[in-house]
């Protein structure tokens, strides 16, 4: 596949994980999926478990949306940066919603592999999105919670 059939791939793909589709993972991700979430000491997981997380985030977000915003291709990677905005109206990291709006960018590079998203290394603002929360915690804290609520050890 040429660049711009990746940036298609990572474009569809990046739409309906932000819109909460599921089905998506089955349909564009390989299964040998890896997404390596770099905040932190870094988390790598596996397809299932970027599923549920994203599950989990719409649930917390109820209006979570992602907006593209810009893209770049080379060989078999892409790069894009989104907008992830959405109102805490249900627990998030065990904690009890907040009512308040988030918004938070994304840097990730995508590797396509045959026409599917095969391996993902993604940068959120964490820490924006735990300042705009009320949140504030130690580094070792935030992260603890992250690992805690999506049972990685």
């Amino acid at each position: 596949m040429g660049i711009e059939e990746n940036k298609e791939v990572v474009r569809i793909f990046g739409e309906r994980f932000g819109q909460g589709d599921s089905s998506v993972f089955d349909e564009l991700v390989t299964d040998n999926f890896i997404f390596h979430a770099l905040s932190g000491d870094g988390v790598d997981l596996n397809k299932d478990q970027l599923k549920r997380t994203n599950e989990g985030g719409h649930v917390a977000f109820s209006d979570y949306s992602m907006e593209l915003v810009d893209m770049i291709g080379e060989d078999d990677k892409v790069m894009a940066i989104a907008k992830r905005t959405g109102t805490n109206t249900g627990e998030f990291l065990g904690l009890p919603p907040t009512g308040k709006i988030v918004k938070m960018f994304r840097v990730a590079l995508y590797r396509v592999e045959n026409g599917k998203v095969a391996e993902m290394w993604g940068m959120d603002d964490w820490f924006g999105q735990f300042q705009q929360l009320g949140i504030l915690g130690t580094r070792d804290d935030i992260i603890g919670a992250y690992k805690e609520s999506h049972n990685l050890k």
